[in-house]
């Protein structure tokens, strides 16, 4: 799955930038290394991103929150779409959706 996912080393990027590179290759999703930033930063930079752009799907990890959480803070960046089928295949309901 390596090589399916591209690595990043985050530096104040243009996030535009690599979503429209993104389109133009067999990446399923772009892990962005942050390694200083918080997880109250990454989160509010998800919102920001998700609002900006609806063909992605942001989202973030940050290891004090333990669990399977990753080593490094990281914002992730996946096709909407194919993350919305894969969800759907394997049953997935968001926890925090209200009924």
């Amino acid at each position: 799955m390596a090589d399916t996912i591209l690595f990043v080393d985050y530096a104040e990027t243009d996030f535009n930038t690599w979503r429209l590179f993104l389109k133009h290759t067999n990446f399923e999703a772009t892990v962005f290394k942050c390694p200083e930033k918080t997880s109250d930063w990454l989160n509010s930079k998800c919102d920001e991103l998700n609002a900006l752009q609806s063909d992605y799907e942001w989202l973030w990890s940050h290891p004090e929150h333990g669990g399977d959480s990753t080593h490094i803070p990281v914002l992730i960046q996946q096709n909407r779409k194919q993350l919305e089928m894969l969800r759907e295949k394997l049953g997935y309901e968001d926890e925090t959706e209200i009924d």
